[in-house]
C-alpha cells in the first residue's frame, strides 16, 4: 500500500508541475524586422524598425538587436531595448542613431550601435546566450544565418532600405523610406492570476493524502 501511495503521490506532483508549466506558457509575439536603413549617404542616418503583426500588444522589454560582421560570429555589437519597451498591436517600434536625422522619430536611440556594409542583423528575446531568435537579415558578405533567413547578395545602395512587404511576407529593397514616428504608450498584457490548484478526485497529493496516511 505504501508503494502504491508513493507512486500516486509522484504522479500527482508530475501532473501538477506540467499543468503549471502549460498555464504559464505564452505564445511568442509575431514580431518582424519591418524596415532597416544602413545609411543614406550619411552613416549616422540609420535605423531599425520593428512591426507587431498580432492584434495584441507585444512585450519586447530587454529584447536585443545584434549586429554581426563578416569576421565575427561571437560577441556582436548589440542594442538592448529598455525594460518597458512595448509594441502596440499592428504597431511599430523604431531604433535610430542618436546623431542622425531620424532620432526625433525614434522610440529609442543610441550612437554605440551602428550598421554597415556586409553585416548581419538579428533580433533576440534577450541578451542571454540561450535567447530565442525572432528574426534576422544579412546583406553582402554579412554573417550568414540559417537557410530560411533573409539574405541579400548585394549591399544596399545609399538611401535604399530593407522593407517588409506585408503582402508577400518578406523583406525587399526599397527607396521608399517611411520610418514610423513613435506611437505613444503601449499597454502590456497583465499576467493572469494563478488559480489555486484543486485536488482531483481519486488522486492523492501532499494536501490530500491517501486514506491510509490520514491521521484518525
Amino acid at each position: 500500500m505504501k508503494g502504491q501511495a508513493f507512486l500516486q503521490l509522484s504522479c500527482t506532483i508530475t501532473i501538477a508541475l506540467a499543468t503549471a508549466g502549460l498555464a504559464h506558457a505564452k505564445e511568442r509575439p509575431h514580431v518582424r524586422l519591418s524596415e532597416v536603413l544602413v545609411e543614406d549617404g550619411n552613416s549616422r542616418n540609420e535605423y531599425v524598425e520593428l512591426i507587431n503583426l498580432d492584434d495584441e500588444p507585444a512585450d519586447i522589454g530587454s529584447w536585443q538587436l545584434r549586429r554581426y560582421t563578416t569576421r565575427q560570429s561571437t560577441n556582436p555589437d548589440s542594442k538592448t531595448f529598455s525594460k518597458d519597451a512595448c509594441l502596440p498591436g499592428h504597431g511599430h517600434y523604431l531604433w535610430a542613431n542618436s546623431e542622425g536625422k531620424y532620432a526625433e522619430l525614434a522610440d529609442e536611440t543610441t550612437k554605440s550601435f551602428s550598421l554597415a556594409k556586409d553585416n548581419g542583423l538579428a533580433l533576440y528575446t534577450s541578451s542571454k546566450d540561450d535567447a530565442d531568435l525572432i528574426d534576422s537579415l544579412s546583406w553582402g558578405k554579412g554573417y550568414p544565418f540559417d537557410e530560411d533567413a533573409a539574405h541579400f547578395e548585394d549591399n544596399p545602395e545609399d538611401g535604399e532600405a530593407f522593407v517588409y512587404d506585408l503582402d508577400d511576407k518578406k523583406l525587399k529593397k526599397s527607396t521608399d523610406l517611411s520610418p514610423t514616428k513613435k506611437e505613444g504608450a503601449c499597454q502590456k498584457e497583465s499576467e493572469p492570476e494563478e488559480e489555486p490548484s484543486q485536488p482531483v478526485e481519486g488522486v492523492f497529493s501532499l494536501r490530500n493524502p491517501a486514506p491510509s496516511q490520514q491521521r484518525e
